[in-house]
C-alpha cells in the first residue's frame, strides 16, 4: 500500500508533465497512480484528457465514462467526452454530449467553448453565438471564451462589434500572455485600422 506521500509525488510529476504538455508522460503517470486508487475519478479525468491530448480517443472515453459513472454532471468530463467523440468521427453523439453538458452545467466556460466550437465545426454559427453571448458578454468573462464569441459574432454583429469584444479583453489586466496573444491574433483577423 503506497503511502499518501508517495501517492502526491506521483500526483505532482503527473500534474507537471501535463502542464509541460508531455501528456504521454503525464497518461503513464496517472496509470500509475491509478493503479494505487483505482476508483479515484479526478484521476480517471486526468488520464483521460491525457490520452485525448496525446492521441488515444478509445482510451480516453474509457476513462471519461468512468469519471460519468461516478459523477454524471461532471463538467469537464463532459466536455473532454464530447471532443474524444469528435476524434473519433463520432459527431453526433459529439454534439449529444455537449448538450448534456451545457444542460447539466450552463455557466462552465469550458462546457460552452467545446458545445460552441462543436456548432461552429457543424456550420450552426448563429446557435454557437448565441449560446456564448451570455457568459461572454458578462465582465470578467473566460477570455477563451470572449475571443471564440468575438470571433462568431462578427457574422451577425459585425466585424466594429467583434473588434469592440476584442479590444475590451486586451484592454483587461487579468488575462494570461497566451490568452492576450490569441485575442490579439484575432483582432488582427478583422482588419481594423485602429492600434491595440
Amino acid at each position: 500500500m503506497a503511502s499518501p506521500a508517495t501517492k502526491k509525488a506521483i500526483l505532482d510529476q503527473a500534474n507537471n508533465a501535463y502542464g509541460a504538455g508531455n501528456f504521454r508522460a503525464a497518461a503513464e503517470l496517472y496509470r500509475k497512480l491509478l493503479k494505487l486508487e483505482p476508483k479515484n475519478p479526478g484521476v480517471h479525468l486526468n488520464l483521460g484528457k491525457s490520452l485525448s491530448l496525446s492521441g488515444d480517443a478509445r482510451g480516453a472515453k474509457t476513462h471519461l465514462l468512468e469519471v460519468l459513472k461516478a459523477r454524471p454532471s461532471d463538467p469537464t468530463a463532459l466536455a473532454q467526452l464530447s471532443t474524444v467523440y469528435r476524434q473519433l468521427g463520432r459527431m453526433d453523439d459529439a454534439l449529444r454530449t455537449s448538450e448534456k453538458a451545457v444542460r447539466a452545467n450552463p455557466g462552465h466556460a469550458m462546457t460552452l467553448w467545446s458545445r460552441a466550437d462543436l456548432l461552429r465545426l457543424n456550420g450552426r454559427f448563429e446557435e454557437a453565438c448565441e449560446l456564448l453571448r451570455p457568459e461572454a458578454e458578462k465582465p470578467g468573462a473566460d477570455p477563451t471564451l470572449v475571443t471564440m464569441f468575438a470571433m462568431l459574432c462578427r457574422r451577425f454583429d459585425g466585424v466594429d462589434r467583434a473588434a469592440q469584444v476584442l479590444r475590451a479583453l486586451l484592454d483587461r489586466s487579468d488575462i494570461t500572455t497566451t490568452a492576450r496573444a490569441q485575442a490579439g491574433f484575432q483582432y488582427g483577423q478583422l482588419g481594423v485600422m485602429d492600434s491595440i
